[in-house]
């Protein structure tokens, strides 16, 4: 029996923490006790570079946010001026530091809110301090949540000789920035995954 499960995303914040609370919920209710569940990110700590965001060049911000840039266009959150600026890299500095400010004013907010909906989540979402994402031998099964970070977890373990089985979980992107439905969409997702997940490898 599989008895170590880590699930990625990439900041460690919503997706995978939400799964990995998910999942010691729903293995506890069916009294499955011996097996550990952690969570972590591929990119937390290029997430944690942006408390020295005026040492960063402008090409490692460009990279980060690239990925959010059309949810953050068609929210509202940057015009579509703004999000051909950051495409093309011209004068991106104070357009990212205005949109990371509206991330974590906006992420604090879902996560406090979803949390009064989902109890069982406080301890996953709040004061959680995110994990990176590195080579764990202990760890039996890896479930990273988008290709992304499925691509990126391989690349992790490539050159190792601890060799985990390594799945994607499913392809759900991150739900920032977005607006409160969908976020909560995109964590009601990650648990529907998780639990279908769990009965393939557990039968209940």
């Amino acid at each position: 029996m599989i008895k170590n499960i880590e699930f990625i995303c990439s900041g460690n914040k919503d997706r995978s923490p939400t799964a990995q609370g998910y999942a010691e919920l729903v293995l506890s209710k069916n009294r499955i006790y011996e097996v550990k569940i952690i969570s972590s990110g591929t990119q937390v700590d290029i997430a944690k570079k942006f408390d020295e965001f005026d040492e960063l060049d402008d090409l490692n911000l460009r990279e980060f946010v690239l990925p959010y840039i059309p949810t953050a266009s068609n929210n509202g959150f940057i015009s579509e001026e703004e999000a051909e600026k950051i495409k093309e890299g011209i004068e991106i500095r104070p357009i990212i530091k205005r949109i990371v400010g509206i991330f974590l004013k906006k992420s604090e907010e879902y996560r406090k809110k979803i949390v009064e909906e989902k109890s069982y989540l406080a301890p996953y979402l709040i004061n959680h301090s995110p994990n990176q994402t590195i080579v764990r031998p202990q760890t039996e099964l890896i479930l990273p949540i988008s290709k992304g970070n499925l691509e990126r977890t391989i690349k992790i373990y490539e050159n190792t000789n601890k060799k985990p089985w390594i799945e994607l979980l499913a392809d759900i992107s991150d739900p920032f920035p977005s607006d409160y439905g969908m976020y909560k969409n995109t964590l009601e997702r990650v648990e529907s995954a998780v639990l279908n997940k769990l009965k393939e490898i557990y039968e209940f």
